[in-house]
């Protein structure tokens, strides 16, 4: 895993021999509203996203047949400051982000 800082927009690279997957978050932080972009991947197909606060519930989930490039806004307004955890999965990659909500 490569994990790269750019302003506030986290990128995270799994790299195998075949394929790259290039992910990314924003902004993070937000007020809410967050996009999911995946730029490359290992497969093209079904993914779930999911967005969980710091119990484990789940607050937004969203099953999406994708091609890349891909980018999917999220709009989380109604719930609490604080920090949740975002993930991206599919049968052949798990991608997950801390994400901090503050309006």
């Amino acid at each position: 895993w490569i994990i790269k800082f750019c302003d506030t927009t986290i990128f995270t690279t799994i790299s195998n021999e075949l394929n790259d997957f290039t992910a990314s978050v924003y902004p993070n932080p937000s007020n809410g509203n967050f996009t999911v972009e995946l730029l490359n991947g290992l497969m093209a197909g079904d993914i779930t996203i999911n967005v969980v606060n710091t119990l484990g519930q789940t607050l937004y989930s969203s099953q999406e047949n994708i091609s890349f490039p891909f980018k999917k806004e999220i709009q989380l307004q109604d719930v609490a400051d604080g920090i949740y955890f975002l993930s991206v999965t599919s049968q052949s990659i798990s991608f997950q982000q801390k994400i901090l909500i503050s309006k």
